[in-house]
This record gives C-alpha cells, sequence and structure tokens, in this order.
C-alpha cells in the first residue's frame, strides 16, 4: 500500500486543483461569460466525444493494462510490440468512427432539434470529430502512462492542463478578444495540448518502442488477447454509454433542452469532487492488481481491495459532506433559477458513495479471469438505465435523471459486489466501514442543523471547516483506517508535531 499511498497523495494534489480550476470555469466564469445553453453544449459535445472515444479504442486500452506485465517480463524492450498494436488498433477504430459517424450524423442531429438549444448544437456539432480524435489517443498514450506508473504525470496533465486551456478560452471571450464562433471552434481542440504533452512524455520512456513485428507473445495468446479486448470493449463502451445518457436525455427529452444540462452539469460537477480519491487510487492500483492476478496472490487482492475501499469512502464521506452542506450557499450565489440543483446533488452524492464504499470492485473483476462478468455487468447497467433515463426524465424532469443514476448504480454495484465474493470469497466492508457511515452520519447532521451565519462566505468556511476538523479528528482518534492515520502524523511530522 505504501506505493499506492505515495503516488495517490501525489495525483490527489493535482486532481483537486483542477477541481478548484473546473469550479472557477464552470461556476464563475461559465455563468457569468456564458448562456446556459452555451454552457450545456460544451457538456454535450465532451460526453459524445467521450462516447465515441470508448468505441475508437476498440479495447487496446484495456488490453494495455492487462497483458503489459506479461509482455514486460518475457520480452527484451525493442521487442514489445504492445505498443504499436495497441496504437494500430485504435487508429482503426477512428477510421471506423469518421466513416459511420459521418453516415449516421444527419439521424444523430435529428434527436436533438426538437428541443430549445437545439440549433445551437447542430451548429457546432462539427466539433464532435476534433474532440473524439485528441480524446481517444489521450486515452491511449494514459494507458501507457499508468503501466509505465508514470502516473503524477498523467494526473496533473489531465486534471490541470485541459481546465486551464479552458480558463484561458472563457477569459479570451469574456474580455471580447475573440467571438463565441471562435471560443467553440478552438474547444474542440481542447484534448490537443495534453496529447502533445503526454504523448512526448510517455514515447519518451525506453520501454515504449514501436516494435510492427509480431512476437511470440503475441502469436501464442493472440486468441486470448483478442477475446479480451472485444468482451472488454464492449463493457467499457456500454459503461461509458451508461454514464453519459443521462446528459443526452436531458438534452433530448426534458422541456429546456440544453439549459436543463447545464442545471444537471453543476451538481453532477460538484459531486465529482467525491471521485478524487478513486481517480488517484485507481492509476496506481491498476498494474498492481494485474500483477497480483498474474502471481495468484488473493490475499494481496483482498487487503487492497479493503483497504482502498474504507479510505475510498472516507474522502467520499468528507468531501460529499462538505459538497452538500453548501448546497443553499451555492444556490444563493448562482441564483434562485438554479435552485433544482440541491436536490440532484443529494441524490448523486448517495450514488457516488455506493460507488466509493465498493472500492476497486470493477478493476478487480476485468483484470481477473472472470472478467466476462464486466461485460455482462455493464449490459445490464445499460439494459436498465436506458429505460429508467427516458421514462423518469420524461415524467420527473432532471430530478427523475438523477433518481434514475441512483437505482442504476446501486443495483450494478450490487452484483459486481455479489459476483466477486461468489468467485473469490473476498468483499470489501469491515467493521470500521460501518463505524465510519454511522459517525459521518451523526456529524452531518449536527452541522447541517446550524443556523445561516450571515454570510454565503462565513457561512461556507464555518460549515466546511467544523464539518471537516471534526471528521478528520473523530476518525483519527477511532481508529478507523491505518492509511489514514499514518497520513495524519506524517503531516504532524512535518508540521513539527509528531512526536508530541
Amino acid at each position: 500500500m505504501g506505493i499506492i499511498r505515495k503516488q495517490s497523495l501525489f495525483s490527489t494534489f493535482f486532481i483537486y486543483v483542477g477541481f478548484a480550476i473546473g469550479a472557477l470555469n464552470l461556476l464563475i466564469l461559465g455563468t457569468k461569460f456564458l448562456s446556459q445553453s452555451q454552457q450545456g453544449l460544451t457538456r454535450v459535445l465532451l460526453d459524445i466525444g467521450l462516447l465515441f472515444s470508448s468505441f475508437c479504442t476498440l479495447g487496446s486500452i484495456n488490453i494495455v493494462y492487462k497483458f503489459f506485465p506479461l509482455y514486460q517480463k518475457h520480452l527484451p524492450e525493442k521487442e514489445n510490440d504492445l505498443h504499436a498494436l495497441s496504437f494500430l488498433l485504435t487508429t482503426l477504430g477512428l477510421v471506423i468512427f469518421l466513416s459511420i459517424f459521418t453516415f449516421f450524423q444527419p439521424f444523430i442531429l435529428s434527436k436533438f432539434t426538437r428541443r430549445p438549444g437545439g440549433e445551437l448544437l447542430t451548429e457546432y456539432f462539427y466539433l464532435v470529430y476534433p474532440l473524439t480524435i485528441t480524446y481517444t489517443y489521450f486515452l491511449l498514450f494514459e494507458s501507457y502512462a499508468w503501466v509505465l506508473k508514470k502516473t503524477i504525470l498523467s494526473n496533473f496533465i489531465k486534471e490541470i492542463l485541459f481546465r486551464v486551456c479552458t480558463t484561458i478560452l472563457l477569459v479570451l471571450y469574456g474580455l471580447d478578444l475573440i467571438t463565441i464562433q471562435t471560443f467553440f471552434k478552438l474547444f474542440g481542440w481542447i484534448y490537443l495540448p495534453a496529447v502533445l504533452l503526454l504523448g512526448y512524455a510517455v514515447f519518451s520512456h525506453p520501454e515504449v518502442n514501436f516494435h510492427f513485428k509480431l512476437s511470440f507473445i503475441t502469436k501464442r495468446f493472440r486468441k486470448k488477447i483478442i477475446q479480451f479486448g472485444g468482451f472488454l470493449f464492449i463493457g467499457v463502451l456500454l459503461n461509458t454509454l451508461s454514464k453519459t445518457f443521462d446528459v443526452l436525455v436531458i438534452t433530448a427529452k426534458s422541456s429546456n433542452g440544453l439549459a436543463d444540462a447545464t442545471l444537471f452539469l453543476i451538481p453532477t460537477f460538484l459531486i465529482t469532487v467525491m471521485d478524487v480519491p478513486l481517480r488517484g487510487v485507481t492509476s496506481i492500483a491498476v498494474p498492481i492488481i494485474s500483477e497480483a492476478w498474474r502471481n495468484k496472490d488473493l490475499p494481496k487482492i483482498l487487503q487492497l481491495y479493503q483497504k482502498t475501499s474504507l479510505n475510498l469512502l472516507f474522502g467520499g464521506l468528507l468531501l460529499g459532506g462538505a459538497v452538500l452542506l453548501n448546497m443553499d450557499n451555492a444556490v444563493i450565489f448562482l441564483g434562485p433559477d438554479y435552485a433544482p440543483i440541491k436536490t440532484i446533488a443529494f441524490i448523486l452524492a448517495a450514488s457516488k458513495l455506493i460507488d466509493l464504499g465498493l472500492g476497486l470492485n470493477g478493476q478487480i473483476l476485468f483484470l481477473s479471469k472472470h472478467w466476462r462478468l464486466d461485460f455482462s455487468t455493464n449490459m445490464f447497467l445499460l439494459a436498465l438505465s436506458i429505460p429508467l433515463n427516458f421514462w423518469l426524465t420524461s415524467n420527473y424532469g432532471i430530478n427523475g435523471t438523477a433518481v434514475a443514476t441512483l437505482i442504476s448504480f446501486f443495483l450494478y454495484n450490487t452484483i459486481r459486489l455479489a459476483a466477486i465474493y461468489y468467485y473469490f470469497k473476498i468483499q470489501p466492508f469491515t467493521a470500521n466501514t460501518y463505524k465510519l457511515c454511522l459517525f459521518a452520519a451523526a456529524l452531518f447532521v449536527g452541522v447541517y442543523q446550524l443556523p445561516f451565519m450571515y454570510s454565503i462566505y462565513l457561512d461556507a468556511f464555518v460549515r466546511t471547516g467544523l464539518f471537516a476538523l471534526v471528521f478528520i479528528i473523530g476518525s483519527y482518534f477511532l481508529q478507523l483506517s491505518s492509511d489514514i492515520n499514518e497520513v495524519i502524523h506524517t503531516v504532524m511530522n512535518r508540521l513539527g508535531f509528531g512526536k508530541s
């Protein structure tokens, strides 16, 4: 756990900085310079690009995660053909995408033009092309960085550089230095600097070589690689569709179209702060889990499963509690038109806590010999979320979309939890899990009951500070997590309080 804890702390720091920049872009610059429909358009374009990028990889990313330790162990660096094969496979996926998307573009657009903001989406829909191309290669290069354990660099580029570029565009537009048309044209290439920088970093590494002659590893395991990549490709595609489908349904089915997409975007973004620990830990843990499965080290996987579950739940409760305690302040800051974001935030926070509490169940499952279950559970999630989203959004608006997300992810994660326990007899919960949840719930209710502090800034400072301080100190003295306590000890030592 030492390497995970050390690297994830660095990565988490960059993710927090990125989140702060994202908050500046969305809550301050975006609401000041862009209309609700224009903000919604940026999210819809990014979600469509993300969905199409998942298709374009054709499973190459999961192949890199799963088989890199095998190639690394049995092949010299200059004979490792995994990177060349994955690059060619991804490029082939892009060619297929460009052909199919061009053919079906009129049909896709017809589903979004019936609601307010549809004409805006039609005008800039062509930006899906550069967004998809650049993000596809970023995903591939990121997988190279992860298996090479360059996660700090990749998280810095992904979490900060992209948002800084967005900030620059918003400021340029806000100062009337560029038109709105130029803003969106440049936004279509927002991932390009990240792709160039990360590409340079990974291709400078000695273990990344473009060796196009098929190695004996590829020849020997080609059927297994194709089978694994095919199943996981469909699984990842369906999983991405289930995660991006909500905003697409809102744009197509809700009464206010792109404007409602913005109302859903804000609480979604705020709740993603709970994802920060998961994003930091996952990038480090994936190659370690892969190696543990290769060595058949189930005790190590169990230890990783339970520790990451508890630590992720700790981070999620701390960050989620801080966000939810300030939702009233957020509505006051943004204005009464944004009042619906409060209810949505509470519902989405509940679904996120379920995800975090179950730890790395998805990574453990798809890197095991039962990886087909990853495909099956993603199929289930998609089959459930599509009709739920359509029905609940059509009847209850964006609140219905949030409820659909909660129901879908609860059942989806429950099935994965049951599958892992059935096959491996391991589960992520300990007695400390329940103690942590009860402690956090009692503390949240107590702080939530405090009266308003006359100013949203003072109120936010008092509520957030009180909740965080009591939560951290209480968790420390309750001895809920050895990793959290070690982090606290490290901080105390550096501040000169360690010995006392």
